[in-house]
């Protein structure tokens, strides 16, 4: 559960500098609403296997931003579960995969 709230806590304080700093420099500013919304996708939380989270984070980086450079199947990406989380703004965000993630990681 600390671990939960800790990463909400980091995402806002992130997601608030990032609007912070947006805002300043787009005209007409930024929706904090769609940012934020936009932060929340990646904020499932981890079991408690540690050694295993890092291997598995270093998995989903290497197939999520190199998989187009090693070209590998789409099955690999949703091994990851990073490769379920909307694209906010391309894709129209949504709780559901936020909730079943969170679900699934910290059961």
């Amino acid at each position: 559960m600390k671990s939960i709230v800790n990463a909400f806590i980091m995402i806002s304080l992130a997601t608030l500098g990032l609007w912070s700093a947006g805002t300043a420099v787009v005209e007409g500013g930024l929706s904090f609403e769609r940012i934020f919304g936009a932060a929340l996708s990646y904020n499932p939380a981890l079991p408690k296997l540690t050694s295993f989270i890092w291997l598995y984070v270093f998995y989903s980086y290497i197939v999520l931003y190199l998989g187009g450079l090693f070209q590998f199947s789409d099955w690999n990406g949703n091994i990851s579960p990073l490769g379920h989380v909307r694209q906010t703004p391309i894709e129209e965000f949504s709780f559901m995969p936020l909730i079943l993630l969170t679900c699934l990681w910290s059961c």
